[in-house]
């Protein structure tokens, strides 16, 4: 853990100084690719928390869960509540029973990963007649999604939802005392896959479609311009892929400056840092007095594919 930072730059006459540089870079086709102008003020900060022993002791910071980067936004188009029917039948009736007021039923008509999802309005599910028919058989822990819009009267001006963005490092090296050009291998994966990404727009309430479900690209392009307007840029969401890249350290440093350098994945987790009073007086009589548990949207890990080089050089006291 990060507790007390000394400048980067420290007296040369009394500890040497340590020089701190980076680059950016993201994965297209298995290949690294430079991200050059890269506006730093998105980002968690991580050039400035490097050590200025970080050379000395062959250690730099594992990641930056102290300094996130912690970005907060109104709910994009929704908010969404899930029922967690584990394995149990829940009937058409009894979800409208449980939330007679939402916009909006989400669940999937079969267990499979890529199997359909159906949404039904709230006029539709007045329409709708169970009797004895299930909305949604018992296909394991499964939950059963309702949505309520940013100007439903159970949304308040309160409800927020946040990304929290920090560093997480795949690999170091350090050098010996001729600054010798060192490659390095690091395997990382990031993005997600389409269910994943679905998952993703239920946490942040971005509307997608019906009819984005089978086009990845479809569906990412409206979820990366959704978060991009309401976040920033470094949200972008990617394809989920797993890559072999090789780093190089030691190109721009002269002989005989040595350091030591490293490689960090950008990483967030995406939540509902407050529902607001009404959806949590809701939330607490449905959990005392309901047949199904409910909850917000769980939380939402996501692994980006911006990657950033560190190379920290030490130049040794004056004699």
């Amino acid at each position: 853990m990060l507790t007390v930072l000394i400048p980067n730059s420290v007296s040369a006459e009394e500890l040497g100084e340590l020089r701190v540089s980076s680059k950016d870079f993201y994965v297209e086709g298995g290949e690294l690719k430079e991200i050059y102008n890269v506006n730093k003020a998105l980002l968690p900060p991580l050039d400035e928390l490097i050590p200025w022993d970080a050379y000395l002791s062959n250690s730099l910071p594992s990641n930056t869960y102290d300094f996130p980067a912690l970005e907060t936004l109104e709910p994009i188009d929704y908010l969404a509540l899930v029922f967690d029917v584990n394995g149990r039948e829940m009937t058409a009736e009894q979800l409208y029973l449980h939330a007679p007021d939402a916009d909006l039923y989400v669940f999937k008509t079969s267990p499979d990963d890529d199997g359909m999802i159906m949404q039904l309005s709230r006029d539709e599910m007045e329409r709708y007649t169970p009797g004895a028919q299930r909305i949604y058989p018992a296909f394991g822990e499964k939950d059963i999604e309702v949505r309520y819009y940013k100007d439903h009267p159970i949304v308040d001006d309160q409800a927020k939802v946040q990304f929290v963005g920090y560093w997480e490092i795949l690999g170091s090296t350090v050098s010996d005392n001729t600054g010798r050009r060192i490659v390095r291998t690091y395997t990382s994966s990031s993005g997600v896959d389409k269910t994943s990404a679905l998952e993703l727009a239920a946490t942040v309430g971005v509307s997608v479609g019906l009819e984005v479900g089978p086009d990845w690209g479809k569906l990412r392009t409206e979820l990366s311009l959704a978060l991009s307007g309401a976040i920033g840029y470094s949200n972008t969401i990617s394809e989920y892929d797993e890559v072999s890249t090789a780093h190089y350290f030691g190109l721009d440093v002269p002989n005989g400056i040595p350091y030591i350098g490293g490689v960090y994945q950008l990483k967030g987790e995406y939540l509902v840092k407050d529902p607001g009073p009404d959806l949590k007086i809701r939330l607490d009589f449905l959990n005392t007095y309901g047949d199904f548990p409910a909850k917000l949207k769980p939380d939402f890990y996501y692994d980006n594919d911006h990657y950033r080089q560190i190379q920290a050089d030490y130049k040794e006291p004056e004699a």
